[in-house]
Order: structure tokens, then C-alpha cells, then sequence
């Protein structure tokens, strides 16, 4: 147990199998309970903003003084709904689709998909196995039934490994800010893992609360109007 933690560090951040039957928390020390995500340091953090009025588009920047892109995102109404590019790049990385007939969305990264089954009554949750560590499972949930666009990242020992934060302040620029702690932010496939399946999550939520919010609208109106 003693060398297990630098090992899984290691595969992770070079995106190698794991030949760990069934993992240990993949961070933090096994002997001890896993932390919730607010006692922790987040060990890098990302800017999530659309970049036109359109909401069309969105950047993904490391926060801090350089602030270097990570992905932009092309935003569509019909699929793929999402393009996600690396960088600056212009070539397509990983696109998502959302499904028509369920609550799931497809993600396509380079020689696989991942799919999001998603959950929503009070909470929103998916929860689906990693392919960039295998044996591994990632859940993104809502962290309260009032928190829109609030998300916490977790893997099958409950150990928070990173969180989605909406904007402070509302406007139609920010969208949020995505922070990641452990070995999981040092990059690679478990990083590019994360990150995406979060952006998707999160923007799908938002998607059907501003699809729920204009159905309010447009209730309410033809109520008035018949009044």
C-alpha cells in the first residue's frame, strides 16, 4: 500500500493502463476518510466563459497570469451540439451529442465514447466508468437541489477529485469556473476526462434550465394573454 499512491500518480498522468484490480482512493491517504471538496486546495483552476453574445462559443483559460487557453468549444443547436478543440487549434478534439429520446449525452473522444446517463428530480447526477483509468468511475452531481450549475465530481470512493462553480455574478459571458485537485489535474487522458464530461454535464444543465425557464416565460405569458 505504501507505494501505491506514486504509482497511480504516475499512470495517471501519463495515461497508462492500470494494473491495479480494483483501486485505492486515488488520492489522499487510503487509511483515512476521503474529504469533502471544500477542505481541499484546488490544485489548478479554469475559467469557463462563452465568448459571444450568441452564446455560440465557449473558452476554456487557466486561471492565473498567463491564463493559456485550454479548449474552445463551438456550440450547436443541432449534433454534434458541442465541438471541443484543444487549445487554439482549429481541427475538432472531441465532440457531444445530445440524445433525443433520453437523458443522455454521447461524448466522442479520439477511438472511443463515453456516454452520460443522466439523473434529474431534485438533484442532477450521472455517473459512468472511466476510460482513461481503468476499473475507475467518475460521478458528477449536483451539490445542492437550490444550486444551479453547482457540481462536484467524485470517483467510486467518494473521494471529490473536482468541482464546477457557477459564475459569482450572472450575466450572459460567464458560465463558471471548473477547479481540479490531485493527480487528476496533472493532465493527460484522465485530465481531458474530467474536464470534458464536466463542460458537457454542465452545459446540458444549463441548457434545460433555460429551456424550462422559457417554457415558464412563454406559460405564464399565454396565461396573461388569456386573462
Amino acid at each position: 500500500m505504501g507505494k501505491s499512491q506514486p504509482y497511480l500518480q504516475e499512470h495517471i498522468a501519463s495515461g497508462a493502463p492500470s494494473n491495479v484490480g480494483h483501486p485505492p482512493p486515488l488520492w489522499g491517504n487510503p487509511q483515512y476518510p476521503p474529504q469533502p471538496h471544500h477542505t481541499q486546495a484546488p490544485s489548478r483552476s479554469f475559467q469557463v466563459a462563452f465568448t459571444s453574445w450568441t452564446t455560440r462559443h465557449i473558452s476554456v483559460t487557466e486561471m492565473g497570469p498567463i491564463g493559456s487557453a485550454i479548449y474552445t468549444v463551438d456550440l450547436h443547436t443541432r449534433k454534434p451540439q458541442m465541438i471541443f478543440k484543444l487549445g487554439t487549434a482549429d481541427a475538432p478534439y472531441v465532440t457531444v451529442e445530445h440524445r433525443t429520446m433520453k437523458t443522455e449525452v454521447d461524448i466522442h473522444f479520439p477511438g472511443h465514447k463515453i456516454t452520460l446517463p443522466i439523473k434529474a428530480r431534485l438533484k442532477y447526477k450521472t455517473t459512468f466508468a472511466s476510460h482513461a483509468l481503468p476499473n475507475a468511475q467518475w460521478t458528477w452531481r449536483s451539490t445542492g437541489a437550490m444550486k444551479f450549475l453547482d457540481f462536484e465530481c467524485t470517483d467510486q470512493n467518494s473521494m471529490a477529485v473536482a468541482r464546477f462553480k457557477p459564475a459569482s455574478t450572472w450575466s450572459m459571458h460567464k458560465m463558471g469556473q471548473m477547479e481540479l485537485v490531485g493527480p487528476v489535474a496533472n493532465g493527460g487522458p484522465v485530465f481531458d476526462e474530467v474536464m470534458i464530461t464536466g463542460i458537457a454535464f454542465a452545459y446540458y444543465v444549463y441548457l434545460t434550465h433555460m429551456g424550462a425557464g422559457g417554457t415558464a416565460a412563454a406559460s405564464a405569458s399565454a396565461a396573461a394573454a388569456v386573462s
